[in-house]
């Protein structure tokens, strides 16, 4: 049975979007697709060379469409397909950069594919969506986090959704509580557990090494280890359509 495609998706940056996918993507080992064509998103936290010579191999399996573009692999990294800056371009219809994640999914031997797209409307933003069996958005105690979500939620139109609470600090207050339990209300959304503020994500010292994959942690960056391993297994067995259900 093929691994599910997973999209992280926010209509707000600065919510650990990339951090999420990242983490999920080693966690689940999973091929993670960058479709984030700006600079200091999951390729360059992978790599940040990558960033300064840029890598054209997923540009070029959209424009030819055929072949699956290779992840790039190194030790204690997730699999990878970095970015390419010219998706900042239109290289194809949304429909078409659909069909070609699916049909990579497929020729990656199906493996779970977790993508991490750009912040804010964007065609491979909509390709993502569309390619997905669950949309992870990450859901931040600020007022303008709350809006861009509940506006996604509702543009998602009952896809399936695994809202995570982000960059927590210490009991979350009750018009956050309130605005949780209005998501979970709406058809297909699950919540799941929370990640709370972990500001050393910010300077870690080893640039590309998932928490999951560094060895011996701390206890600060073990509980955010932690959090982030229950945060994969929600959506896994809690978002994601059983085998029962057969499929979304």
């Amino acid at each position: 049975m093929p691994g599910p495609i997973i999209a992280v998706v926010s209509r707000k940056g600065g919510v650990g979007k990339t951090t999420l996918a990242y983490e999920m993507a080693a966690l689940m080992s999973a091929v993670l697709v960058d479709l984030e064509h700006e600079p200091g998103g999951a390729t360059h936290r992978w790599d940040p060379e990558l960033v300064e010579t840029p890598d054209e191999r997923l540009g070029r399996a959209i424009r030819r469409p055929g072949k699956a573009p290779r992840p790039r692999s190194r030790a204690r990294r997730p699999l990878l397909v970095p970015s390419d800056p010219m998706l900042a371009f239109p290289l194809a219809d949304t429909e078409t950069l659909a069909g070609l994640l699916s049909g990579w999914r497929d020729q990656w031997d199906d493996r779970t594919v977790v993508i991490d797209t750009h912040p804010g409307a964007c065609w491979t933003t909509d390709a993502a969506i569309a390619a997905s069996d669950c949309c992870v958005v990450p859901l931040t105690l600020g007022d303008g986090s709350w809006a861009a979500t509940r506006a996604l939620v509702g543009e998602l139109g009952g896809r399936r959704v695994a809202v995570v609470p982000t960059r927590l600090r210490g009991r979350p207050p009750e018009h956050y509580v309130a605005r949780l339990e209005e998501l979970a209300g709406q058809p297909g959304v699950t919540i799941t557990s929370a990640v709370t503020e972990h500001s050393f994500l910010d300077r870690v010292k080893r640039p590309g090494v998932p928490l999951c994959m560094a060895g011996r942690l701390g206890d600060a960056r073990a509980a955010a280890a932690a959090q982030f391993r229950q945060v994969a297994m929600d959506v896994l067995e809690r978002a994601l359509p059983s085998v029962d259900e057969g499929g979304a």
